[in-house]
């Protein structure tokens, strides 16, 4: 193996690169998440004028789901799964409730089109996310289950 290879290798394997990459993924769920507990009434309008009812309960809930599954996703070792699962569920039914890009027309399908589009990259990030927390601490689970087939 040539030493480029040997040190890109290397690099993948760094712990901290693991969680700085959790960290670039999930910056967009801490600044939501952040900005809406700051603003939380203005978090309980935008649920309102998207209409989720109790306005109140969604707000809380997202600010919830957008926090700890954050949280969890970095920091979480063995729960970093649940974290990552928990913000791509989130952000699929985002895409459903408030991006429904198919009933626009104009500018505004132009908009939540292209807000559809980030979100699926993002889904499709926390999703690796997830695998990948899954092979760096469940790695020992993995061997046994393979040995079992």
């Amino acid at each position: 193996m040539t030493s480029l290879l040997q040190l890109i290798f290397k690099l993948l394997h760094a712990s901290w690169l693991y969680y700085f990459a959790q960290i670039l993924l999930t910056s967009s769920m801490w600044r939501s998440g952040f900005d809406k507990l700051i603003h939380f009434d203005t978090a309980v309008a935008e649920m309102a004028g998207d209409g989720l009812n109790p306005a109140i309960f969604f707000a809380g809930l997202v600010v919830f789901v957008q926090l700890l599954g954050s949280l969890l996703a970095i920091f979480g070792r063995r729960w970093a799964w649940l974290g990552a699962g928990a913000l791509t569920v989130f952000t699929i039914m985002t895409i459903l409730v408030i991006h429904h890009f198919w009933t626009y027309t104009g500018a505004q399908y132009d908009a939540h089109f292209s807000t559809f589009l980030d979100h699926l990259t993002l889904t499709g990030g926390l999703i690796l996310s997830g695998i990948a927390s899954v092979y760096k601490y469940h790695s020992e689970t993995l061997i046994a289950v393979q040995h079992k087939k």
